[in-house]
């Protein structure tokens, strides 16, 4: 886990600075460094916009403690890592099956085996099929059915404390 906290600190201690360059009358970060940090970080974008500077800062500091000490380590916290993960396997799941969203019984495997593989954690055929045809079309909700499933949370409390809906950033 510590691999997962140590990117989560640098992950919001950046987000934190782009929020601080822009609040100082900044132009929006280059798209080269939006890219690199979605591709590290799917879904960091939407916290970048959603969550405020206080809310970045405390889990920058949150996940930093927790790398000195391990009984510091918060739910959140491997949720969030686990989140990261989990939507790249959507991803890259995504990619690999192109247009052909039909996923036949010689494919699965394969395409378990590469969820598996980018998640960093043991994916399963239900995955699959959810992100090959996810309920009411948001690659996102098969995500958070995952995450709610593997660490046995209500997926409304995940989607609640990973990136609030109800705060905008300021």
């Amino acid at each position: 886990m510590s691999d997962g906290l140590d990117a989560l600190t640098r992950k919001y201690r950046t987000l934190r600075a782009l929020r601080d360059a822009r609040a100082q009358g900044g132009d929006v970060a280059p798209a080269d460094v939006l890219r690199a940090l979605a591709a590290e970080f799917p879904g960091a974008l939407r916290e970048l916009d959603v969550l405020d500077g206080d809310t970045l800062t405390a889990r920058a500091e949150g996940t930093a403690r927790a790398l000195e000490d391990p009984a510091r380590v918060e739910p959140w916290m491997h949720w969030m890592v686990a989140f990261h993960r989990t939507l790249a396997a959507a991803l890259a799941l995504r990619r690999a099956m192109g247009t052909r969203r039909a996923v036949t019984a010689s494919r699965m495997a394969a395409l378990v085996a590469r969820a598996t593989e980018v998640a960093h954690h043991p994916m399963d055929e239900a995955f699959v099929r959810a992100v090959a045809r996810p309920e009411g079309g948001r690659l996102v909700g098969a995500v958070y059915a995952q995450l709610a499933a593997r660490f046995a949370v209500d997926e409304g409390t995940l989607r609640g404390v990973l990136v609030p809906d109800g705060r905008r950033a300021g």
